[in-house]
Protein backbone atom coordinates (compact mmCIF):
# COMPACT_ATOMS: atom_id res chain seq x y z
CA UNK A 1 0.00 0.00 0.00
CA UNK A 2 0.90 3.40 -0.95
CA UNK A 3 0.17 7.07 0.03
CA UNK A 4 0.27 10.39 -2.58
CA UNK A 5 0.85 13.45 -1.50
CA UNK A 6 -2.36 15.43 -1.32
CA UNK A 7 -1.43 17.89 -3.76
CA UNK A 8 -1.72 15.47 -6.64
CA UNK A 9 -5.49 15.02 -5.95
CA UNK A 10 -5.93 11.70 -8.13
CA UNK A 11 -8.42 9.37 -7.00
CA UNK A 12 -9.95 6.05 -9.22
CA UNK A 13 -8.76 3.74 -10.86
CA UNK A 14 -5.74 3.48 -13.45
CA UNK A 15 -4.09 0.41 -14.42
CA UNK A 16 -3.87 -2.48 -11.86
CA UNK A 17 -3.97 0.39 -9.36
CA UNK A 18 -7.09 2.06 -6.99
CA UNK A 19 -6.45 5.18 -5.56
CA UNK A 20 -8.87 6.70 -2.65
CA UNK A 21 -9.86 8.53 0.53
CA UNK A 22 -10.01 6.90 3.77
CA UNK A 23 -12.46 7.78 6.43
CA UNK A 24 -10.03 9.45 9.06
CA UNK A 25 -7.58 9.79 7.13
CA UNK A 26 -5.99 13.02 4.81
CA UNK A 27 -4.18 10.79 2.31
CA UNK A 28 -4.96 9.74 -0.84
CA UNK A 29 -4.17 5.35 -0.36
CA UNK A 30 -2.97 3.70 -3.32
CA UNK A 31 -3.53 -0.62 -3.35
CA UNK A 32 -3.42 -3.05 -6.23
CA UNK A 33 -6.10 -4.79 -7.47
CA UNK A 34 -6.43 -8.08 -6.74
CA UNK A 35 -9.14 -11.10 -5.67
CA UNK A 36 -10.10 -13.62 -8.67
CA UNK A 37 -12.48 -12.77 -11.59
CA UNK A 38 -16.01 -12.78 -11.44
CA UNK A 39 -16.71 -15.43 -14.11
CA UNK A 40 -13.73 -17.58 -11.78
CA UNK A 41 -16.15 -17.23 -9.02
CA UNK A 42 -19.27 -18.02 -10.51
CA UNK A 43 -17.70 -21.05 -12.64
CA UNK A 44 -14.80 -22.50 -10.58
CA UNK A 45 -15.27 -25.44 -8.57
CA UNK A 46 -12.94 -24.01 -6.17
CA UNK A 47 -15.73 -20.84 -5.28
CA UNK A 48 -18.54 -23.20 -4.63
CA UNK A 49 -18.80 -22.11 -1.21
CA UNK A 50 -18.70 -18.49 -1.78
CA UNK A 51 -21.08 -19.18 -4.65
CA UNK A 52 -23.10 -20.27 -1.94
CA UNK A 53 -22.76 -17.83 0.94
CA UNK A 54 -23.06 -14.92 -2.30
CA UNK A 55 -26.76 -16.89 -2.45
CA UNK A 56 -27.78 -16.84 1.24
CA UNK A 57 -26.56 -13.75 1.96
CA UNK A 58 -28.76 -12.27 -0.84
CA UNK A 59 -31.72 -13.62 0.38
CA UNK A 60 -31.01 -12.01 3.98
CA UNK A 61 -30.56 -8.91 2.03
CA UNK A 62 -34.21 -9.28 0.47
CA UNK A 63 -35.64 -10.24 3.42
CA UNK A 64 -33.97 -7.14 5.54
CA UNK A 65 -35.70 -5.23 1.98
CA UNK A 66 -38.84 -6.20 2.79
CA UNK A 67 -38.44 -5.41 6.75
CA UNK A 68 -37.17 -1.85 5.76
CA UNK A 69 -39.89 -1.45 3.56
CA UNK A 70 -42.25 -2.56 6.15
CA UNK A 71 -40.98 0.29 8.92
CA UNK A 72 -40.61 3.03 6.25
CA UNK A 73 -42.31 5.55 8.28
CA UNK A 74 -40.00 5.55 11.24
CA UNK A 75 -36.98 4.99 9.48
CA UNK A 76 -35.79 8.17 9.22
CA UNK A 77 -35.88 8.54 13.19
CA UNK A 78 -32.69 6.29 13.18
CA UNK A 79 -29.25 7.37 14.41
CA UNK A 80 -26.96 4.69 13.37
CA UNK A 81 -27.35 2.62 10.17
CA UNK A 82 -29.18 -0.47 11.18
CA UNK A 83 -29.64 -2.56 8.20
CA UNK A 84 -26.02 -5.11 8.67
CA UNK A 85 -27.79 -5.37 12.69
CA UNK A 86 -30.79 -6.41 10.16
CA UNK A 87 -28.51 -8.45 7.90
CA UNK A 88 -26.53 -10.18 11.00
CA UNK A 89 -30.23 -11.28 12.95
CA UNK A 90 -31.86 -12.73 9.50
CA UNK A 91 -28.88 -14.59 8.90
CA UNK A 92 -29.85 -16.47 12.52
CA UNK A 93 -33.39 -17.25 11.02
CA UNK A 94 -31.80 -18.86 8.10
CA UNK A 95 -29.43 -21.13 10.05
CA UNK A 96 -32.66 -22.30 11.52
CA UNK A 97 -34.20 -23.57 8.49
CA UNK A 98 -35.51 -26.88 9.20
CA UNK A 99 -35.90 -28.40 6.14
CA UNK A 100 -33.31 -31.10 4.36
CA UNK A 101 -34.31 -30.12 1.02
CA UNK A 102 -32.91 -27.20 1.24
CA UNK A 103 -29.32 -27.39 0.55
CA UNK A 104 -26.11 -24.83 2.12
CA UNK A 105 -26.75 -21.67 -0.38
CA UNK A 106 -30.55 -22.10 -0.59
CA UNK A 107 -31.96 -22.42 2.96
CA UNK A 108 -35.00 -20.37 3.53
CA UNK A 109 -35.45 -17.41 6.03
CA UNK A 110 -38.68 -18.52 7.77
CA UNK A 111 -39.66 -14.97 9.55
CA UNK A 112 -43.03 -15.85 10.33
CA UNK A 113 -41.06 -18.63 12.63
CA UNK A 114 -39.10 -16.66 14.63
CA UNK A 115 -40.91 -13.45 14.71
CA UNK A 116 -40.01 -12.53 18.71
CA UNK A 117 -36.27 -12.21 16.92
CA UNK A 118 -37.64 -8.77 15.22
CA UNK A 119 -39.93 -8.25 18.39
CA UNK A 120 -38.78 -4.82 20.52
CA UNK A 121 -35.65 -3.87 17.65
CA UNK A 122 -34.14 -0.51 18.53
CA UNK A 123 -33.25 2.18 15.57
CA UNK A 124 -31.14 3.99 18.13
CA UNK A 125 -27.94 3.31 19.84
CA UNK A 126 -27.79 6.61 21.64
CA UNK A 127 -31.76 7.12 23.19
CA UNK A 128 -33.58 3.95 22.78
CA UNK A 129 -37.58 4.48 22.46
CA UNK A 130 -37.41 2.88 26.10
CA UNK A 131 -35.67 5.48 27.87
CA UNK A 132 -37.62 8.49 26.37
CA UNK A 133 -41.12 6.41 26.89
CA UNK A 134 -40.85 4.98 30.32
CA UNK A 135 -43.41 2.54 29.75
CA UNK A 136 -43.77 -0.71 27.72
CA UNK A 137 -46.02 -0.74 25.18
CA UNK A 138 -48.24 -4.20 24.04
CA UNK A 139 -50.15 -3.94 20.89
CA UNK A 140 -52.88 -6.49 19.99
CA UNK A 141 -52.30 -7.83 16.54
CA UNK A 142 -55.51 -9.09 14.41
CA UNK A 143 -54.07 -10.95 11.86
CA UNK A 144 -58.06 -11.37 10.54
CA UNK A 145 -58.22 -7.68 9.55
CA UNK A 146 -54.09 -6.88 9.51
CA UNK A 147 -54.90 -4.36 12.17
CA UNK A 148 -53.46 -3.76 15.50
CA UNK A 149 -54.80 -1.68 18.94
CA UNK A 150 -52.93 -0.47 21.10
CA UNK A 151 -53.52 1.38 24.62
CA UNK A 152 -51.30 3.97 24.58
CA UNK A 153 -51.47 5.12 29.15
CA UNK A 154 -50.78 8.72 29.53
CA UNK A 155 -47.76 10.28 29.48
CA UNK A 156 -46.20 12.65 32.15
CA UNK A 157 -43.12 14.54 31.27
CA UNK A 158 -40.44 13.93 33.97
CA UNK A 159 -42.23 10.33 35.00
CA UNK A 160 -42.99 8.00 32.32
CA UNK A 161 -41.82 10.90 29.23
CA UNK A 162 -38.09 11.70 29.12
CA UNK A 163 -36.42 14.00 26.11
CA UNK A 164 -33.15 14.52 25.30
CA UNK A 165 -33.44 16.79 22.92
CA UNK A 166 -33.79 20.52 22.57
CA UNK A 167 -36.79 20.97 20.75
CA UNK A 168 -39.98 22.29 22.06
CA UNK A 169 -42.49 20.17 20.28
CA UNK A 170 -42.91 16.28 20.14
CA UNK A 171 -45.45 14.11 18.85
CA UNK A 172 -45.78 9.85 18.44
CA UNK A 173 -45.90 8.26 14.84
CA UNK A 174 -46.94 4.49 14.65
CA UNK A 175 -47.16 2.50 11.60
CA UNK A 176 -48.40 -1.51 10.51
CA UNK A 177 -46.41 -3.12 7.58
CA UNK A 178 -45.81 -6.31 6.14
CA UNK A 179 -42.93 -9.08 5.44
CA UNK A 180 -43.07 -12.20 4.18
CA UNK A 181 -40.83 -15.47 4.44
CA UNK A 182 -38.28 -16.14 1.75
CA UNK A 183 -37.86 -18.98 -0.09
CA UNK A 184 -35.16 -20.40 -2.82
CA UNK A 185 -36.72 -20.97 -6.20
CA UNK A 186 -35.86 -20.92 -9.98
CA UNK A 187 -35.41 -16.94 -9.88
CA UNK A 188 -33.58 -16.87 -6.62
CA UNK A 189 -34.77 -16.03 -3.05
CA UNK A 190 -38.36 -14.89 -3.55
CA UNK A 191 -41.33 -14.47 -0.89
CA UNK A 192 -44.78 -15.31 -1.50
CA UNK A 193 -46.01 -11.88 -0.26
CA UNK A 194 -49.34 -9.86 -1.22
CA UNK A 195 -48.04 -7.12 -2.83
CA UNK A 196 -51.52 -5.45 -2.74
CA UNK A 197 -51.40 -4.83 0.89
CA UNK A 198 -49.26 -1.62 2.03
CA UNK A 199 -47.79 0.20 4.89
CA UNK A 200 -50.16 2.39 7.19
CA UNK A 201 -49.41 5.02 9.57
CA UNK A 202 -50.56 7.93 12.00
CA UNK A 203 -48.81 10.76 13.74
CA UNK A 204 -51.05 11.94 16.83
CA UNK A 205 -50.94 16.01 17.22
CA UNK A 206 -47.98 17.85 18.55
CA UNK A 207 -47.64 18.69 21.95
CA UNK A 208 -45.05 20.88 24.06
CA UNK A 209 -42.38 18.54 25.57
CA UNK A 210 -43.77 20.19 28.96
CA UNK A 211 -47.49 19.14 28.47
CA UNK A 212 -48.63 15.68 28.81
CA UNK A 213 -51.27 13.31 26.77
CA UNK A 214 -53.70 11.99 28.08
CA UNK A 215 -54.55 7.91 27.78
CA UNK A 216 -55.28 7.38 23.97
CA UNK A 217 -56.26 4.23 22.08
CA UNK A 218 -54.72 3.79 18.74
CA UNK A 219 -56.06 1.84 15.92
CA UNK A 220 -54.27 1.07 12.70
CA UNK A 221 -54.90 -1.55 9.72
CA UNK A 222 -53.04 -2.52 6.02
CA UNK A 223 -53.85 -0.25 3.49
CA UNK A 224 -56.03 -2.32 1.00
CA UNK A 225 -55.97 -5.12 3.29
CA UNK A 226 -56.95 -8.68 2.05
CA UNK A 227 -56.44 -12.27 3.50
CA UNK A 228 -53.11 -13.03 5.28
CA UNK A 229 -51.11 -16.34 4.65
CA UNK A 230 -48.83 -17.95 7.22
CA UNK A 231 -45.78 -16.65 5.64
CA UNK A 232 -46.54 -13.16 6.03
CA UNK A 233 -45.97 -11.17 9.09
CA UNK A 234 -47.48 -7.99 10.66
CA UNK A 235 -44.65 -5.57 11.58
CA UNK A 236 -46.12 -2.61 14.34
CA UNK A 237 -43.92 0.27 15.11
CA UNK A 238 -43.85 3.39 17.12
CA UNK A 239 -41.50 6.53 17.10
CA UNK A 240 -41.12 10.06 18.87
CA UNK A 241 -40.69 12.79 16.58
CA UNK A 242 -39.15 16.28 17.96
CA UNK A 243 -40.31 19.45 16.32
CA UNK A 244 -40.22 23.42 16.16
CA UNK A 245 -42.53 25.58 15.71
CA UNK A 246 -41.69 27.59 11.81
CA UNK A 247 -45.23 30.05 12.12
CA UNK A 248 -48.12 30.38 14.35
CA UNK A 249 -49.62 27.22 12.11
CA UNK A 250 -46.72 25.22 11.30
CA UNK A 251 -44.62 23.05 13.32
CA UNK A 252 -41.55 21.58 11.53
CA UNK A 253 -39.82 18.01 12.05
CA UNK A 254 -36.57 18.23 13.57
CA UNK A 255 -34.25 16.19 11.84
CA UNK A 256 -31.69 13.73 14.13
CA UNK A 257 -33.43 14.32 16.80
CA UNK A 258 -36.05 11.13 18.33
CA UNK A 259 -36.25 7.54 18.70
CA UNK A 260 -37.99 4.52 17.11
CA UNK A 261 -38.39 0.88 17.50
CA UNK A 262 -40.63 -2.16 16.31
CA UNK A 263 -43.04 -2.75 19.32
CA UNK A 264 -45.10 -5.69 17.90
CA UNK A 265 -44.63 -8.92 15.34
CA UNK A 266 -46.80 -10.96 14.48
Amino acid sequence: MAFLNNTMGIIGSFGNLSAYRMKGSDKIIVRTKGGASKKKIKKSPVFARTRENNSEFSGCAKMVKSIRSAIQPIGHLADFNFTPSLIALCKKIQLQDPSKDHPRGERAIYLSQFKYLLDGFSLNKQNSFNTVIRHTLHPQLNRNNGSFTLLMPALIPHFNLCFFWPQPMYRLVFSIGLAGDLEFGTMGFANNLNLSMHTNYTYTPWHLVSQAQNAQEINLQLKAFTALNIQESLIITAGIEMGTPISLTEIRHTQYCGTAKIIGVG
